[in-house]
């Protein structure tokens, strides 16, 4: 006689199946920079509670700059976890932080400023070796005034930690503290020892090396370090900017100083980088007007004024040229 085996049949409800489509086409929609379409699709995600669609749409939120509502889409996924991961305490924290650049009341500062110090801190307690979040700690440290945490030594500490972990960013990092303190010489050494350190391959590296020496005011190495800059990394674009900035200010390699920010100006037609396009022809009609071409000059000062109507500088230059 056949013994009969039981077959058990796993039936896996419908709505599973609609909900892991549309997370797969949520996070797509994310990758793919369209956050509109995610808030569209999730709301105020009041009446969500799948910590995945949270963490979709506190993102989304992020990126288009409502820190607010993102800081509630993760809060909630927080609250909805038995134990939140480091990434959801780095999204909660980077959302407070950013909410601090905003135009808040004062007295709401202190609570954006600890909740952003406070996740962040223990992002880095679950996971030491994650750089996002302490680059942002680190960063806090040195930019808040010393009542709301604000600390010199915490930040040279974090930044000697993240060296371990990402020596091209920590040593940055710590270059800069040392550059905002007036510590040129030491920021200096560390730049030259990144510089030395062909692992990093840091497109940045020449460009700092000139606003070090720009504060010293070498501008024989600043203009070398830009040539540096522009020659190595043509597409970093700040090497132009430094070059003709340093032109503009030192009636010097004018001319250069000219065909680099028009250069910058083709490589970047669409404003998307620092320090702003109305900066680039600023300065482009400063050096036109240290060329005695007081039409490319005013030209240059309108388009500025164009990008940015309130622009003072080139407001002020203008009237001067007039």
């Amino acid at each position: 006689m056949k013994t009969l085996i039981p077959i058990l049949i796993l039936i896996i409800p419908c709505s599973v199946f609609a909900q892991s489509s549309l997370i797969t086409d949520l996070q797509k929609n994310l990758d793919d920079s369209n956050y509109t379409e995610v808030i569209n699709a999730l709301g105020s995600g009041e009446d969500i509670d799948d910590v995945y669609l949270l963490n979709i749409l506190g993102q989304a939120y992020y990126n288009v700059k409502n820190y607010d509502a993102a800081i509630d889409a993760f809060e909630k996924v927080i609250d909805l976890k038995d134990e939140p991961t480091h990434e959801d305490y780095y999204w909660l924290g980077s959302s407070n932080l950013e909410m601090l650049q905003t135009d808040i009341e004062f007295f709401k500062k202190a609570v954006y400023s600890n909740s952003a110090k406070g996740n962040l801190i223990k992002a880095l307690e679950l996971k030491p070796s994650y750089v996002e979040p302490r680059v942002k700690l680190t960063n806090y440290y040195i930019n808040a005034p010393v009542f709301a945490g604000g600390s010199i030594t915490q930040a040279k500490k974090h930044a000697n930690i993240l060296i371990e972990y990402d020596k091209n960013i920590g040593m940055q990092l710590l270059a800069s503290i040392h550059l905002n303190q007036g510590d040129l010489d030491l920021a200096e050494s560390l730049y030259l020892e990144l510089e030395k350190d062909q692992s990093t391959n840091n497109e940045k590296i020449y460009y700092l090396l000139a606003e070090v020496n720009f504060r010293k005011k070498d501008y024989d190495k600043v203009f070398e370090y830009c040539k540096k800059s522009i020659e190595k990394y043509p597409n970093y674009l700040m090497g132009y900017y430094q070059f003709s900035k340093t032109a503009s200010i030192t009636n010097q390699n004018v001319e250069d100083g000219i065909s680099y920010l028009k250069k910058y100006l083709e490589k970047d037609s669409g404003n998307i980088n620092a320090p702003g396009n109305h900066w680039v022809y600023y300065r482009l009609g400063q050096l036109e007007k240290l060329n005695s071409n007081t039409k490319a000059a005013e030209i240059a000062f309108k388009n500025s004024l164009k990008i940015k109507p309130d622009f003072k500088e080139a407001n002020d230059a203008l009237s001067l040229l007039n």
